[in-house]
């Protein structure tokens, strides 16, 4: 029988690489086959984002992915770097300890809910608060005032999640997670007790025991607590310009929470959507900083990349769908409701930083405040005077405390406006 002849050597498998080893080195020496989880197709395809997105975001930058399939727990894909031709490549990020950054705050929250100790509606104060001898700040170092639960945790504000976790107990979360096989490593050697800073990624974790909390989020709860938490996260902000294809068809938004460690060293992106559990990271894997490389703008955009690898249960054919709505049936549209005002919330208390008081010149502040809403072609207004236009979210800087109209019209004319208070603080 005639068979052609192999000219070249093909090229040696080398998908899910650090997967692969690990279990090698589990089963070294014995007579054993390894069956895996693994979706090879999706594997190959979340790689290529890894790499396109190492890539992108500088030489040193890698990336890594993990899909947990939430019913069965199972591992569909696991990408521990960028690749191996990328710096640190060879390194398994997802067995790496990092900061979460404020991406354990919605279960310092779920608990809360779950204890009694807040409810999505509850009142929290947004201002300047020591706590014994430890003082947060809000990434942006802005403080919005008298906020709701459940607008503190979509915008990550940090005094209020220090709060509900002063409440709750940070040595009880954190027993909470040791319970469930989770460790969180305290940053220096022989500290045992849990603080306040666990709430603000002050404690390290490792990824792929991250990725796993949130596969069992609902678990880690009572089903009316973990139902609440994921409302909320289904109101983070998506990136600029990004909405899943897949999540079009079904209507189901990712429930999802970003993490910036300090100094930009990690940004991760990490929540549930379409029945799975994903966590993607970027960063150094030597641990650099990398300037202004927020969980927001350089992780999420990825993590949206692979909710649309990924096929909701809802866009699955349904036989009991007909293709085609029947001819007799009249066509409506939905009439839009306008913009959404994020920030500042309606009847909040803003405090803003001031270096002076000038009584010629008005308060002269440290920094604006950053005004934030859903919608298309916004143009903001204070007290119906017109605000600059900006690339990105425009910054209001008032020049007296008293009471204010907020509004923000969209390129339909519809518009939305909030009362707020603004008060200096020195």
């Amino acid at each position: 029988m005639d068979e052609p002849l192999v000219t070249r050597r093909a090229a040696f498998p080398a998908l899910a690489w650090h997967a692969a080893g690990r279990l090698a080195r589990q089963v070294r020496g014995l007579d054993a086959t390894v069956i895996t989880t693994i979706d090879a197709p999706l594997q190959a395809r979340l790689e290529d984002l890894a790499r396109h997105t190492s890539i992108s975001q500088g030489l040193n930058s890698s990336a890594a992915i993990m899909v947990i399939d939430i019913k069965t727990r199972a591992v569909r894909a696991s990408v521990g770097s960028g690749g191996l031709d990328r710096a640190g490549g060879w390194i398994d990020m997802m067995q790496r300890v990092r900061s979460p950054g404020s991406s354990l705050k919605p279960f310092i929250y779920g608990i809360g809910f779950e204890d009694g100790v807040i409810a999505p509606e509850t009142r929290l104060m947004d201002a300047p608060t020591r706590f014994g001898d430890y003082q947060p700040e809000n990434f942006d170092r802005v403080f919005h005032g008298d906020v709701s639960a459940k607008d503190a945790l979509v915008n990550s504000l940090n005094v209020p999640a220090v709060a509900v976790l002063n409440r709750i107990g940070a040595e009880g979360f954190s027993s909470r997670l040791d319970g469930a096989g989770i460790h969180l490593i305290r940053p220096k050697a022989g500290l045992k007790e849990a603080g306040l800073a666990l709430a603000l990624g002050g404690a390290g974790i490792k990824l792929s025991d991250l990725a796993s909390l949130y596969a069992a989020l609902a678990r880690l709860m009572t089903a009316d607590a973990a139902q609440k938490t994921l409302k909320i996260l289904r109101e983070t902000p998506a990136p600029a310009g990004r909405l899943p294809g897949a999540l079009m068809k079904s209507g189901n938004r990712p429930a999802y929470k970003t993490g910036t460690s300090y100094g930009y060293r990690d940004a991760l992106a990490v929540g549930v959507a379409g029945g799975h559990a994903i966590l993607v990271w970027t960063g150094r894997p030597d641990g650099g900083a990398r300037a202004d490389m927020t969980g927001h703008d350089a992780a999420a955009p990825l993590l949206f990349d692979v909710v649309d690898q990924l096929q909701a249960p809802a866009s699955l054919p349904n036989a009991l769908t007909p293709d085609r709505p029947p001819e007799a049936l009249k066509e409506m549209k939905a009439t839009a409701a306008g913009p959404v005002i994020l920030f500042p919330p309606e009847g909040a208390t803003v405090f803003v930083e001031v270096s002076s008081r000038g009584t010629d010149e008005g308060l002269k502040l440290k920094r604006g405040l950053k005004l934030s809403a859903r919608g298309k072609g916004l143009q903001w207004y204070v007290n119906g005077e017109a605000l600059p236009k900006a690339d990105g979210a425009p910054l209001w800087h008032p020049v007296q405390e008293g009471f204010y109209d907020v509004a923000v019209v969209d390129e339909n004319d519809r518009a939305r406006h909030v009362k707020v208070r603004v008060k200096a603080v020195e």
